[in-house]
């Protein structure tokens, strides 16, 4: 049972937290395009499950869907959760190999919190913003949360 929060533009405000700055290229862009991520939590399966114990602790992941994706070089995802101040910054390129906990898989380009990084409770507010550069120009939409539940 995993939960989904679409930050997509046409969300109208249901997981799209305010502020959405979608349209908007960086740079003087022209290109303009658009993406929607979606966000869920992923069962821990570090020391705990591995024992089989139960945990509340989730990892996050994070899949960004560009509309289209030609020309799309990189994608960024930037997040905090519970407002403590500091920001996990996650590169995905395509130009090279997924680092672990990045992958691409069709039009989803998926960043997923690593057992040594940053780990989720229900109920976590996640702050976040996301940079996507397609030929050659960038575009973000910042202001984005989402409430983490399980479904």
């Amino acid at each position: 049972a995993d939960a989904d929060a679409d930050a997509g533009v046409g969300a109208s405000g249901v997981g799209a937290g305010a502020g959405v700055d979608a349209g908007v290229g960086v740079g003087g862009a022209t290109d303009v395009f658009d993406f929607s991520a979606k966000l869920r939590l992923v069962p821990n399966t570090g020391f705990l499950h591995q024992r089989g114990l139960e945990s509340s602790q989730y990892l996050l992941e994070i899949c960004v869907y560009p509309s289209d994706n030609q020309g799309v070089t990189l994608v960024a995802v930037h997040y905090q959760i519970n407002n403590s101040g500091h920001w996990w910054n996650y590169d995905i390129k395509d130009s090279e190999p997924p680092a672990k906990g990045a992958r691409r898989g069709g039009n989803c380009w998926t960043h997923v919190s690593s057992q040594h990084g940053p780990i989720v409770h229900v109920g976590d507010e996640i702050k976040y913003w996301l940079y996507v550069i397609r030929h050659g120009l960038g575009q973000e939409k910042r202001g984005l949360t989402w409430r983490a539940t399980i479904e």
